[in-house]
């Protein structure tokens, strides 16, 4: 759970470490599966219970894959078939009117640095929905684009059916927003 910052140096110290100390053992446990395609071994677990174990092309190929992700997927299947399709959380939808907030493309940049690349989510009435990433992912900019306090570089967004604009005053007294503690009001 440490920003991509933090982890470049955590790798890089393991790996100078490794090359200093060549019989050394490293174990690591990480949910981000680009990391764990640099192990030597893994071992695959879901709910307490080994899926899988042996290098990463072992536990490829017995899922039939080509990604851990993908590999996880299937893996985690009951009966043995791969799952179908991607995992998608189950929703209970408000249907009574248009979703609280919608995006479409929505994209912000900074000069040449883009925080925010082209997100789209629909978040239902009545629905918790949360942001979540490491430090620099862009989810205090997307807020603010939510919220008509940063516009958009690209994209589109709506509240409660009506487009956000910066100057929409109604539609944002029906907003309320927090953000992070440091910045926060006395």
């Amino acid at each position: 759970g440490i920003d991509p910052l933090s982890r470049r140096q955590f790798w890089a110290l393991i790996n100078a470490l490794r090359a200093e100390r060549g019989g050394m053992t490293v174990v690591v446990a990480t949910a981000y599966m680009e990391e764990a395609e640099r192990f030597d071994r893994v071992m695959v677990l879901d709910r307490g219970r080994m899926l899988d174990s042996g290098t990463v092309d072992d536990v490829l190929g017995r899922a039939g894959t080509t990604s851990l992700e993908e590999a996880y997927i299937r893996l985690q299947s009951r009966d043995g078939r791969p799952a179908a399709g991607r995992f998608e959380m189950p929703r209970r939808l408000h249907r009574d009117g248009p979703p609280a907030i919608r995006a479409e493309g929505l994209t912000r940049k900074f000069g040449a640095f883009t925080a925010v690349d082209s997100v789209s989510f629909s978040i239902e009435r009545g629905e918790i929905f949360g942001f979540l990433g490491s430090n620099g992912c862009g989810k205090t900019t997307t807020m603010k684009m939510l919220t008509g306090l940063l516009p958009a570089s690209a994209g589109r967004a709506w509240l409660l059916g009506r487009p956000i604009e910066a100057r929409n005053v109604e539609a944002r007294l029906k907003v309320g927003y927090m953000s992070q503690s440091f910045s926060l009001y006395q």
